[in-house]
């Protein structure tokens, strides 16, 4: 496999800066499942910025290339993506007491939302908590989540909706984005997956300089909606870019504060190597080309498992299979009000994509579609 250690210019470096400043605005923005829009905006304003042409597809998923790939292709396409949405909540009943009853969107454990904050944008925004027994109430009898409702103040359900609560109404976590004592360490909310929107946001300074790294490629960037309720944007890209090679950015949960397998997904440990999950597994091919490329950069890499899923889980098996990567990072507490993310490990997986996509020529091409057999 004809691997070549690349030496990128000073240009390619990584910004941590121009990193955390792109994570802390799409963190702080509401983007449930479906309701992306705010994240979508903030998104297509940094690819303006850059000359990007952009497209849409019908699910609210936004692209950008430095040409029109909707244009036969000329060259080997290769899709960088990952989802804007978050997990969240959806008002399913309002209470005569004004309280409101919610359903998920997105997976969620009921116990950890005592006494959490969330808002809503109604007649302005909205702030509330998740309803909690004090420890003066408290009995033997424990609460089920069936018990659990918001309580955003308001003294009935006339009240309620004067101040824009209906059904179908969206609710978020309410948590803002804050730097901690270590500087390499933020903690926010939905960092699944603004991780991975940040990222673009950033590559998108950078694309023709990674394009002209490789001339044999065509990079488009792509931010899908609606991966938290079962990877809905996924084939939406897919047959809208029709690419050759996927690399998925995505979040996945760090095991590194539980008392029992706490090596799997470790804080500043690196990209993570997710060689399987609940949906896809990589290839043997796909598998030693990952491997090789980031070894000869000197990519910083963890082996990770997940029981969970990401958008690669629906993208593989589209368009006669598609070989494809994925390039996630790990956080503590991930689809919670709250979470942390180390900036080390997004470096890493920024030098993994660089080094990825700089060398997908045809020869690589070729073998990872199964067409020829390696020299």
């Amino acid at each position: 496999m004809n691997i070549k250690k690349r030496k990128w210019a000073k240009k390619m470096k990584f910004s941590k800066e121009l990193f955390i400043n792109n994570l802390e605005q799409l963190s702080n923005e509401m983007g449930v499942s479906g309701h992306e829009d705010n994240i979508s905006k903030i998104l297509s304003k940094r690819f303006s910025e850059n000359n990007l042409v952009i497209k849409r597809d019908a699910l609210g998923g936004i692209y950008a290339s430095t040409t029109d790939f909707t244009q036969p292709k000329t060259k080997l396409r290769v899709l960088v993506c990952g989802h804007m949405d978050e997990v969240g909540f959806i008002a399913r009943e309002i209470l005569p007491n004004g309280l409101v009853k919610v359903k998920n969107v997105g997976g969620i454990v009921d116990t950890s939302l005592f006494g959490i904050r969330v808002s809503f944008s109604g007649k302005g925004k909205q702030v509330g908590v998740f309803t909690a027994v004090p420890a003066h109430f408290a009995s033997a009898n424990a609460i089920s989540s069936d018990d659990l409702s918001i309580d955003f103040g308001f003294e009935n359900e006339a009240d309620a909706r004067q101040h824009g609560m209906s059904e179908g109404t969206i609710i978020g976590f309410d948590s803002t984005f804050v730097k901690t004592a270590n500087p390499h360490r933020f903690l926010g909310k939905a960092f699944d997956n603004r991780y991975s929107c940040a990222m673009l946001a950033t590559f998108a300074e950078k694309l023709q300089e990674l394009e002209n790294e490789n001339s044999e490629v065509e990079i488009v960037l792509g931010a899908t909606a609606m991966e938290e309720i079962g990877l809905k944007g996924a084939e939406a890209a897919i047959n809208l870019v029709q690419p050759d090679f996927v690399i998925v950015l995505d979040c996945s949960p760090a095991a590194d504060t539980l008392p029992k397998d706490n090596k799997n997904g470790v804080l500043g440990n690196g990209v993570l190597y997710r060689y399987i999950d609940r949906t896809s597994i990589m290839t043997e091919r796909v598998k030693r080309y990952f491997l090789i490329v980031l070894e000869k950069h000197n990519v910083k890499y963890q082996p990770y498992t997940s029981a969970g899923s990401t958008d690669a889980g629906k993208m593989i098996e589209l368009n006669k299979g598609i070989p494809l990567v994925t390039c996630c990072v790990p956080a503590r507490y991930v689809h919670n009000s709250t979470s942390i993310l180390d900036v080390r490990d997004v470096e890493e997986a920024y030098k993994a994509v660089i080094a990825l996509a700089s060398n997908y020529k045809e020869d690589i091409h070729m073998y990872l579609h199964y067409k020829n057999e390696e020299k």
